[in-house]
């Protein structure tokens, strides 16, 4: 067959109720907590040892702190992730981030340095898929669609992993606000290297995915999964299309695929699904609290092109 796939072709369409308003944010809606007189007193103990350089032992105070409440533990995981990070023990420091955000409990500001921090750790000790998704949480959080540093790390973490479409998705991001960005500017022509080996048009498609958005930004996605073009239909030379309906629960996590219509062929299906799936947003939030989108829809369309 004197033809290759050069891609698929997804066009966006989404139907919300509502935009985000940024005062809607989690960062900006969490309301900040009072400490009991007792662990505030250690923590300020603890907190003067480090300022005077004896950071084990302002580690030790924080460790012996006895407490049942679950925004005093996370404060405390908080601080000694801090203190162990400074120690350069990376992974103790990564448990203790992990542990203090697990417990979803922290004002806004410490948590989203928290999910920052844990993502810079893990990209640092080359645990790629993990601070990806830290930072990913991050972007969420605090209702960033750019920022230089995230993205740039976002970047370099998708390139260790080999995922050349969504390092050029966010070297490209860095790009637009910082052009002279040497490292970007070198991973960017790497991927679009890497991409133009297996299939030169997904580079059309990062396009076409990314204008799509900016015409229907009311839910922000921050991860997309792309389709495999199935074998069997690249094969045969056919082309197909499928239509989807879905919902977003307060997690941003895709849910509900329902396939709406589809091509006659019917060989697209299972990989839209499989694609979608792994799509991430950003979900709205109402009164600080986030809510579920319900009855999104969106087509994935599958072309082959001529040499």
């Amino acid at each position: 067959m004197n033809r290759s796939i050069l891609g698929l072709l997804a066009l966006l369409t989404f139907f919300t109720s509502s935009a985000l308003a940024a005062d809607d944010c989690p960062t900006h809606q969490r309301k900040s907590k009072i400490l009991s007189s007792t662990t505030q007193q250690k923590i300020t103990r603890a907190i003067d040892l480090q300022r005077n350089h004896r950071v084990e032992e302002a580690i030790n105070a924080l460790q012996s702190i006895d407490t049942k409440h679950d925004f005093e533990k996370a404060t405390i995981g908080y601080y000694l992730g801090t203190m162990l990070t400074k120690l350069g023990k990376d992974e103790q420091a990564i448990i203790q981030f992990t542990d203090a955000i697990n417990l979803n409990a922290l004002d806004g500001k410490m948590h989203a340095s928290a999910l920052k921090t844990s993502g810079d750790l893990l990209a640092k000790t080359h645990q790629h898929e993990d601070a990806v998704t830290a930072y990913n949480e991050w972007k969420s959080f605090t209702c960033t669609d750019t920022a230089i540093e995230v993205d740039s790390q976002l970047a370099k973490s998708h390139a260790e992993l080999e995922q050349w479409s969504l390092t050029l998705l966010y070297a490209r991001k860095v790009l637009s606000i910082a052009p002279s960005n040497a490292r970007m500017k070198l991973l960017n022509k790497k991927a679009e290297m890497m991409i133009s080996n297996i299939s030169p048009q997904v580079l059309d498609t990062i396009n076409a995915l990314d204008a799509a958005q900016n015409q229907h930004s009311h839910l922000k996605s921050i991860y997309r999964a792309e389709p495999v073009y199935p074998i069997s239909a690249a094969r045969q030379g056919i082309e197909g299309w499928v239509t989807m309906s879905f919902n977003v629960n307060t997690s941003g996590n895709v849910e509900n695929v329902v396939v709406i219509e589809q091509d006659e062929s019917g060989l697209f299906e299972q990989s839209a699904i499989e694609a979608l799936k792994k799509w991430r947003y950003r979900p709205k939030h109402i009164n600080g609290n986030p809510v579920a989108s319900k009855d999104l829809t969106v087509e994935l369309a599958f072309t082959i092109k001529a040499q």
